[in-house]
């Protein structure tokens, strides 16, 4: 579903743009049964850009400080274009959502106001 843009006009609380998406490359058991007990919808997150690597990528973290995992490559093409280079975002978990592999995190992003 990376190829699929979901920007939402009025899908954050406030009522401010977002963008849906989903980590990849958690760490295993991260959002499994073992996880954190602070791991849960509405937990607030963090997007750093990181350079490099010929094509833009964001690492997500939490307020604790542990990064979570990075955004599917499309996603963050387009957070890219949307954001600006080297911009940190917020966001917040949305859902944890059950696989045969554990839990997928899903995340909405807060995206910023337009200049």
């Amino acid at each position: 579903m990376s190829d699929q843009i979901a920007i939402h006009a009025h899908g954050a609380r406030d009522g401010s743009p977002c963008f849906d998406t989903f980590l990849v490359d958690a760490p295993a058991g991260l959002a499994g049964a073992s996880a954190p007990a602070a791991l849960r919808p509405g937990m607030p997150v963090t997007l750093r850009a990181v350079a490099g690597r010929g094509w833009p990528r964001f690492d997500v973290w939490c307020g604790a400080g542990k990064r979570l995992g990075r955004l599917p490559p499309a996603d963050a093409a387009t957070l890219g274009t949307v954001s600006g280079q080297g911009r940190t975002l917020s966001g917040e978990i949305s859902a944890l959502v059950p696989t045969r592999l554990g839990s997928r995190i899903h995340l909405r992003i807060a995206l910023p106001e337009a200049a």
